[in-house]
């Protein structure tokens, strides 16, 4: 198993979101204090879009990482012997039984290529939150300051 884990951390299967993390931490952050520093609140709306693509990026990796531990975890035992002897059911012929030859496990046919389609899922999502993160902050406009003479303090009669 240990070198099943290496092998699919070299493929980047098995990775940490940090980055991730950090982008959407750093994303909400500017989305909550930009009115604080006087941009217009009506503005933020790609802003919060960026955010949700990368919660779907987050979820999915989520998704994928729980995906492949489960598939390593109820892997069955690869064969160790090589079997040229005529194939009777349960025998072994080459490297595969029989009965794993046919499309098997926990997602059949798709157990190699949704690991592979969920990682390009992700990158598409991961993109799609920076693109629209960049276009937020390009909308972000300061708010218009209200002219000096408009506040008044509520014990000045205007005399």
């Amino acid at each position: 198993m240990s070198n099943q884990l290496s092998y699919l951390q070299s493929l980047g299967f098995v990775q940490s979101p940090w980055s991730s993390v950090l982008f959407f931490l750093f994303a909400g952050a500017l989305y909550f204090l930009a009115p604080a520093v006087g941009y217009a609140e009506s503005k933020r709306g790609i802003l919060l879009a960026s955010m949700w693509a990368m919660v779907i990026k987050l979820a999915t990796s989520t998704f994928r990482e729980c995906l492949v531990s489960i598939q390593l975890w109820y892997a069955p035992p690869a064969a160790a012997t090589w079997n040229v002897s005529p194939s009777a059911p349960g025998q072994t012929i080459g490297f595969v039984s029989a009965a794993q030859a046919a499309p098997s496990g926990l997602w059949g046919k798709f157990e190699e290529q949704l690991p592979a389609l969920l990682a390009l899922v992700e990158t598409v999502a991961f993109l799609a939150a920076i693109v629209l993160f960049v276009f937020g902050l390009q909308k972000l406009v300061r708010r218009e300051p209200l002219p000096a003479g408009t506040l008044q303090s509520p014990g000045h009669n205007g005399a």
